[in-house]
């Protein structure tokens, strides 16, 4: 996973040693790998570490609060992964270019 120096969790606003979580694995969608919509910035405790939410722990519990805060949080989030993941189109590096160039101009 790579690191998110210096950027926010999203969920406590931490800047250490926060990370890229992938909504969708990237195991699951190759596709979705390099989409900033398949992403969002957790510190260790909200990543693996937490018992009370992070999507990555052993608790069950806290997996769960982590799924109902993403859908809460990041609805288009959500949706968009839910219409992705099942795409077995790729798209290059150059085709995710040009997407956020027209997102964002």
């Amino acid at each position: 996973m790579s690191r998110a120096h210096g950027q926010p969790c999203q969920v406590c606003g931490s800047t250490e040693g926060t990370c890229y979580h992938h909504i969708v694995s990237q195991s699951r969608s190759k596709l979705l790998k390099y989409d900033e919509m398949n992403v969002v910035i957790l510190c260790p405790r909200h990543h693996t570490h937490g018992n009370d939410l992070a999507p990555h722990s052993t608790n069950t519990l806290a997996v769960a609060r982590f799924v109902d805060w993403l859908r809460e949080n990041e609805p288009e989030k959500v949706e968009y992964c839910k219409e992705m993941e099942h795409v077995k189109t790729r798209k290059t590096h150059r085709d995710f270019y040009e997407e956020l160039v027209e997102r964002y101009n």
